[in-house]
This record gives structure tokens, sequence and C-alpha cells, in this order.
């Protein structure tokens, strides 16, 4: 099995999950935005590529229900196929605990147990391919359940229309502010400009007086 250092290189959901979690916690943190902030990019810069974006674990799911319903498919090559992804999923969601725990959430929160309920049935992955197909079939249905769960639990909240307002009259601020700073800056070397070439022709005139 890769290391984990190389399934963190690999792995493009790890990325989305762990923003996703760590906006999350922010409803129950002491964190200050701007130490989320700073996890964030931590997240980016350190643990993971940007660039490789990742499976989506449904579609593992999904995957393994098609191919465990299709008889002529060998249940271990089935599994083999997406066993470093599970191993990462796991990885991710026992992440997210390690961090809700750290960060005193209830154990009765619905993240909380919705991420539980996740690791717990990625757990009975585990030697899949050699248990009987009525067993793996209803293991990964249960797994799908709470993934979609876990999906519809952890969309991106749409900012309000007040929110959006705020944003768009602090984005047009700021860029009034940097108008503002650049004409200034246009306005005194305009000056400074002015002031050298009043010195240049006053040293010119008084040299050309003290020829004469």
């Amino acid at each position: 099995m890769a290391s984990l250092k190389n399934l963190l290189s690999t792995s493009r959901y790890f990325f989305h999950m762990f923003q996703l979690t760590v906006t999350l916690l922010a409803t129950f943190s002491t964190l200050s935005a701007k130490s989320i902030s700073k996890h964030r990019k931590d997240v980016n810069s350190k643990l993971v590529s940007i660039n490789k974006l990742s499976g989506d674990p449904i579609k593992i799911a999904e995957y393994l229900l098609n191919r465990f319903n299709d008889s002529k498919k060998f249940p271990e090559v089935v599994y083999d196929k997406v066993k470093e992804d599970v191993e990462v999923e796991k990885w991710t969601m026992d992440r997210a605990l390690e961090i809700m725990t750290e960060r005193k959430c209830r154990t009765d929160h619905k993240d909380y147990i919705t991420v539980n309920n996740t690791l717990h049935t990625l757990g009975k992955l585990d030697d899949i391919d050699k248990k009987p197909k009525e067993e793996r079939i209803k293991i990964v249905e249960e797994l799908l359940d709470v993934l979609r769960a876990l999906r519809q639990q952890w969309q991106p909240v749409e900012k309000s229309e007040k929110e959006k307002r705020k944003e768009k009259e602090k984005k047009e601020n700021k860029k009034k502010e940097k108008k503002k700073k650049e004409k200034k800056r246009k306005e005194k070397k305009r000056k400074e400009k002015k002031r050298k070439e009043k010195k240049r022709k006053e040293k010119k005139r008084k040299e050309k007086k003290r020829k004469e």
C-alpha cells in the first residue's frame, strides 16, 4: 500500500473535503477568521496539489456497486482498483473527526455523526472482496447513503444578498482607494518633476548671469 505521503499527493478529493471541514468548523470553533484562512492556506501549500482535482467518493461507491453486481467481474480485481482511494477517504474522515474533537464539537452534532458514520462504513469495506455478494452489495449501498447525506450537509452555504452586497461594496471601495493612491502618486511625481525643472532653469539662469 502506498505511504501516507503518496496518498496525500495523489488525493484530489482530500483537498476539497478538508476545505469544507474547516468551513464547517467555523460555526462551533474558537478560531478566528484569520486562523481558519491560515489553515486553508497550509492545506493548499503543504499537503496536496490543488492542480490534482479529485475523484468523487460517491463514484467510488457507485463503481463498486456496479461491478459487484456484475457476475463476470472478480471481486478481488474490482476492489483492488479503488483500495488506495478508500484508504484516503478513511484517512480524511478520521482527520475530520480529530479536528472536530479539537474544536470541542459535540458528539451529537449532525456533522460529527455523519462523518463518524462515514468512517465506520468505510471500515466495513476491509476485505469486502472476500465477503458474500449479498453482504458486499448491502455494505456499498449503506456507504452510498452516508456519502449522500455527507454531501448534502457539506454543500457550500450560499451567501445572502446582504453579504454579497457588502462584499461588492468592499471591492469597489478597495478599487477607489487604489485609484486615489495612484492619483496621489502621479500628482506627487508631477510636482517633483516640476520642482526639478524649476531648479534646473534657476541654475541655468544664475550660470548665465555669472558669465555676464
